[in-house]
């Protein structure tokens, strides 16, 4: 690592692999003044090309305000900057360099995540021997269980899905949300790209919407596409923004029934005579795969009337025998 004078026009920057996403840039007018009224304080890191020229690792923002100043006639290309050169021996090393550097904005969850998933799928193409996900959290301070849920969700997606993640049109939590419910890459790519549209949708209303409403209403969405498509019927991007909405509505309302269904279970109101019925009302509202935990543990809130092993196995007892009727 040397500190070296560049010409701006010899430095590169690749924003397909900035880990900062490009609308997350701030206020480039007020650094830009700032620079030029103090000099780039912070230098830029990089390193060197094939080319002979330099590719930003860190300070992509700063060199964002760099060319607004060049635009505006108080800097040229021929200028000089400071600039650290790194030389970075592995892809973990160069991506550390960009995670771990504080150009005066801190990475939001979603750059950190991002950058975390492309990382690992990068190291686990150039290396499948390497044990990636313990090398990646070790050394980026992360817990093995979150830098492979983001591999696994980054992997997953499209290059166009990867860019609404990247424009910050779709967060990292919510493409997470679609990747666990899609049941094949290309749909979950499919339900990035709806989900972006429907973000827009939504806040063209002015309204808002949690990620896992959106994620759940999107899900939904994302089936009847691929029914309508197995059965050659027509499909549309107004008929999939007005089911998107629909469908927002309908799980809105089913949690706002299973949240009120909870608390009148904490305070005692429903009485163990009401069990089933209460629990079918529930299951009814929630995700597959979660019953048996959530119900294990609201029944156990009906003041021990009812043993809670064996009102789940009577409740799904009852449930087998009117599925089979």
């Amino acid at each position: 690592m040397k500190t070296a004078k560049i010409k701006i026009s010899q430095l590169r920057a690749d924003y397909g692999a900035n880990v900062r996403f490009r609308d997350n840039y701030g206020d480039i007018q007020e650094l830009a003044d700032n620079i030029a009224a103090k000099g780039l304080l912070v230098p830029l890191s990089v390193e060197k090309l094939p080319d002979g020229n330099y590719g930003i690792i860190s300070g992509h923002r700063r060199y964002a305000a760099l060319q607004l100043l060049v635009e505006q006639g108080r800097l040229t290309d021929a200028d000089d900057v400071t600039c650290v050169v790194q030389a970075y021996q592995t892809e973990l090393e160069r991506a550390a360099g960009k995670l771990l550097a504080n150009d005066g904005q801190p990475l939001t969850p979603d750059e950190w995540a991002a950058e975390i998933g492309r990382l690992a799928e990068a190291i686990k193409a150039a290396s499948p021997e390497q044990d990636f996900i313990q090398d990646i959290a070790a050394t980026l301070g992360k817990r093995p269980e979150y830098v492979k849920t983001m591999y696994e969700t980054w992997s997953k997606l499209s290059k166009t899905a990867r860019e609404q993640i990247q424009t910050g049109k779709v967060g990292m939590t919510l493409a997470v949300l679609l990747a666990k419910k899609a049941a094949s890459d290309k749909l979950a790519s499919l339900s990035v790209e709806i989900a972006a549209a429907a973000k827009e949708q939504i806040k063209e209303k002015g309204d808002s919407v949690s990620d896992s409403v959106l994620a759940e209403a999107v899900n939904l969405t994302t089936n009847k596409i691929v029914q309508d498509a197995k059965e050659g019927k027509q499909i549309t991007g107004a008929g999939i923004g007005a089911d998107i909405l629909a469908n927002i509505v309908k799980v809105k309302g089913a949690k706002k029934a299973a949240n009120e269904a909870k608390k009148e279970a904490l305070s005692g109101d429903i009485k163990p005579t009401n069990l089933v019925s209460y629990v079918y009302e529930l299951i009814g509202a929630m995700q597959p795969g979660n019953d048996r935990e959530v119900l294990q543990q609201l029944i156990k809130c009906f003041n021990n009337a009812t043993d809670a092993a064996e009102a789940v196995q009577m409740i799904f007892g009852s449930q087998s025998q009117t599925k089979a009727a």
